[in-house]
């Protein structure tokens, strides 16, 4: 229903809208389905609970300027209103001169690969996976994956 092999670490988010601009807030990661989905919904790990240790695993690697406040939906949607593109068609329903009517049933899960998604690749060498994984990325030097996609790493 929702997915497919090699998803595993892809994103779950919510679009958060604000100045008529869409920004992807992560809320969990896919952690298993059945192939395609076949009828079954997909399982997702909530990031919510790993809140503390993912901050406090950003400051001490390189970005002790991220403070809680980060991770709060609407400073997240107004930090990043400038570089994302205006979404005007995706939430208002109705616009009639300077009213507009926003829709807020518009919300769903879409099975594309996203901007936000990356792919990790490991050398067969380094270790042996069937599937490269799939990861998030929450910040320009950080992506949140599978525990189990970095374990080799330590």
């Amino acid at each position: 229903m929702d997915t497919c092999l090699g998803d595993s670490g892809g994103p779950l988010h919510v679009r958060l809208q604000h100045n008529s601009k869409v920004t992807p807030f992560l809320v969990g990661l896919t952690s298993f389905g059945r192939p395609c989905g076949q009828s079954h919904p997909g399982v997702y790990t909530r990031v919510a609970p790993f809140r503390g240790w993912i901050l406090e695993t950003l400051q001490t690697n390189g970005a002790p300027e991220v403070t809680d406040s980060h991770f709060e939906p609407a400073e997240c949607a107004l930090r990043h209103v400038a570089i994302r593109q205006l979404a005007i068609s995706k939430v208002v329903a109705n616009g009639t001169g300077v009213f507009e009517t926003f829709d807020t049933q518009r919300s769903y899960i879409t099975t594309e690969f996203v901007k936000e998604m990356v792919e990790l690749k490991w050398a067969e060498s380094i270790t042996p996976r069937e599937n490269d994984c799939i990861g998030t990325i929450i910040d320009h030097d950080t992506v949140v994956i599978l525990g189990e996609c970095a374990a080799h790493a330590g």
